[in-house]
């Protein structure tokens, strides 16, 4: 069947990301300088996409598409303005269209690449997400264009769907613990930011600052809750920071940031899984450094109700 005088066959060039070194495979026919920069698939990170002098140079009728890999990603319906990434193997042959109708862009010359200062950026957190889901377990010093690698690797083992389902199931248990135990996972995140900012590039590093600011209120509001009743709580109230009010926070007055922030200092040098194996050491810490904090008189009455409320919300 001939194809209508106003539909191309599609002709599949491929292109290197310039930060990861990555496949990225496209139709020719639909490239334009307005659409040429994209979201790599395999970093995330936006990227040139041109054609390469030697595929519109040697492309022919009878071939398939060049410098092609088993995991080559392709873009899909990009140019006409659906975004959907697909990933597929790729094994036919496909017809192109002639050699003479290629447009021929070179990338930035600052930019190509197999630049070394590209290659050595830090994985990014979509790449490090990607292969939790697919069943690796990153190194946490892991560069872009590794974690590229790692990627293909990952997609082409026999066991992939084992993997990809048991990292799924350990991705629900990790949703379920952390939920149940904030107080860790929030000291966590704050560990991770530290480690962030001492790994990041100049340009990255007052993001990183930010994150690690963030990281610190989050977890500073947590332990500020669990001196107050679940009714005055100003973070988000959680059945851990309830019950440690109901065990221990209600003994005392609300401590400043700066005393919170100190015993959190001097627990996290002990240990750093203190507020997984027993978060009693914050109150007992507390006590023996500020006791004047400790309460002279206890509202039991509504410290029952504050316990008929926690039954009643996460029963």
């Amino acid at each position: 069947m001939n194809l209508p005088a106003e539909q191309k066959p599609p002709r599949y060039v491929t292109c290197r990301c310039q930060h990861c070194n990555g496949h990225i495979e496209f139709d020719a026919n639909e490239f334009t300088e307005d659409n040429s920069i994209v979201p790599c698939p395999h970093c995330s990170l936006e990227t040139k996409i041109f054609i390469p002098v030697l595929q519109a140079e040697n492309v022919s009728t009878e071939l398939p598409s060049p410098v092609t890999t088993p995991n080559t990603v392709r873009f899909e319906g990009f140019f006409d303005g659906i975004s959907e990434i697909k990933q597929e193997r790729v094994s036919d042959v496909r017809p192109v269209a002639s050699p003479q109708a290629a447009t021929i862009i070179q990338p930035p010359v600052n930019s190509l690449p197999n630049s070394p200062k590209k290659l050595q950026r830090k994985a990014t957190e979509a790449q490090l997400d990607y292969i939790r889901g697919l069943g690796g377990n990153p190194p946490p010093d892991l560069n872009i264009s590794d974690a590229s690698r790692l990627i293909e690797q990952l997609l082409q083992a026999p066991d992939l769907e084992e993997k990809k389902q048991a990292a799924r199931e350990q991705k629900k248990h990790d949703a379920a613990e952390r939920e149940q135990l904030p107080a860790y996972y929030l000291h966590q995140d704050y560990e991770e930011a530290k480690r962030a900012i001492e790994t990041a590039e100049r340009g990255e590093i007052k993001d990183a600052k930010m994150s690690l600011k963030d990281a610190r209120d989050q977890r500073l509001w947590f332990w500020q809750d669990t001196f107050l009743s679940p009714c005055n709580m100003e973070g988000l109230v959680t059945e851990q920071s309830v019950r440690l009010y109901l065990e221990h926070g209600h003994r005392f007055k609300k401590p400043s940031e700066k005393r919170i922030l100190a015993i959190l200092e001097t627990l996290d040098a002990n240990s750093p899984t203190w507020d997984k194996d027993g978060t009693v050491s914050f109150y007992l810490t507390l006590e023996a450094s500020f006791p004047e904090l400790l309460k002279t008189e206890i509202d039991y009455e509504d410290l029952e109700n504050d316990k008929e409320w926690l039954d009643f919300k996460f029963r």
